[in-house]
């Protein structure tokens, strides 16, 4: 981010933590400095060939709505995504659920480009399923949420 910031000639700024209800954030994520994270965050999922999603409960309407608003535009060319995650949550099909929006007018992710690892972001490196991922895509990550 802070490259990003100084390649565009941007000021720097530190970024701020804010605790808050799903509906102030909603109304908070349009004002600076959360919608230039935000921005950049949509247009670093735009580009990437592979996504890397760990540690994320998929329980985020804001981040959720990115996610689905990218996957609509990808449509023709989605990404390959892993999550990580540690246990049995979230589920398969929250994860879809959240990454697609529900919009009927494209098709859900599916285990061809979803693949979900649930023995944490430590050892998921070493596994198989993170080895199928990385060599599936042949851009770079866009970002992590950790």
């Amino acid at each position: 981010m802070r490259d990003f910031v100084r390649i565009c000639g941007l000021p720097r700024w530190e970024p701020v933590e804010v605790l808050t209800n799903q509906s102030a954030k909603n109304q908070l994520i349009a004002t600076e400095p959360f919608w230039f994270a935000y921005t950049v965050f949509f247009h670093a999922l735009l580009t990437a060939d592979r996504w890397l999603i760990a540690g994320y409960s998929f329980r985020d309407a804001c981040v959720n709505d990115i996610l689905a608003q990218v996957w609509t535009h990808r449509k023709n060319n989605p990404p390959q995504i892993l999550v990580v995650a540690y246990g049995d949550e979230p589920k398969y099909e929250e994860i879809s659920a959240a990454i697609w929006g529900g919009n009927r007018s494209v098709a859900a992710p599916t285990r061809a480009n979803l693949r979900v690892y649930r023995h944490g972001i430590a050892v998921a490196p070493n596994c198989s399923t993170w080895a199928r991922w990385d060599g599936a895509g042949l851009g770079d990550v866009a970002w992590q949420l950790t």
